[in-house]
């Protein structure tokens, strides 16, 4: 049994609503056959817009203090530098040491300035060698007064002989003794 044209279109007819629907469907899931390669690319767009979205949030969040964040970096790089060797001050660099030894009652021999080595941002390491003679306290305090003194210091070795005096009993701890040190001091260039 075959049907006639005539009978679909009168069947359509005799029902509206499936046939609007049907048709409906039809398009729908041709158009999402037909869009489907669209939808990653834009869940891509959508992440990328809420990430920079985010990302401004941030930082309109954060401007709100940079004005205070940015005066106490500026106090403390001028704090830091203040506390800088300089590279070109030999005379100014080499007073340093002395006047440390005076305070501390050790006899500085030799404090030689090499050449400026690894760098850390704006600022380099400038070697030093100290030789100097005293006692086992004097040369103690020497070095905890190096480290925590106004120059950012980093001791990268040291070596502690008698000297060549004859070490007595009853000197004891005041017998003299040399050290040589080999140290970094942050310096601005």
């Amino acid at each position: 049994m075959a049907i006639s044209n005539e009978q679909v279109v009168a069947l359509l007819k005799k029902n509206p609503i499936i046939t609007g629907c049907a048709i409906v469907s039809i398009l729908l899931v041709g158009a999402i056959f037909y869009r489907a390669d669209a939808i990653p690319l834009a869940q891509d767009e959508l992440d990328k817009t809420t990430a920079e979205a985010a990302r401004y949030e941030a930082n309109l969040k954060n401007a709100s203090q940079l004005e205070d964040q940015y005066q106490n970096l500026v106090a403390s790089t001028a704090q830091i530098e203040a506390r800088m060797l300089r590279v070109d001050a030999l005379a100014i660099n080499q007073q340093y040491f002395y006047k440390l030894a005076s305070e501390t009652g050790v006899a500085l021999k030799d404090p030689s300035q090499g050449k400026p080595s690894g760098k850390y941002g704006t600022f380099v390491a400038l070697p030093y060698t100290l030789t100097l003679e005293g006692s086992l306290a004097q040369v103690l305090t020497f070095l905890r007064r190096l480290e925590s003194g106004e120059h950012f210091a980093r001791t990268m070795s040291a070596s502690l002989a008698p000297s060549g005096k004859e070490f007595s009993e009853k000197e004891g701890v005041n017998s003299p003794l040399y050290l040589t040190v080999s140290m970094e001091l942050l310096a601005a260039q």
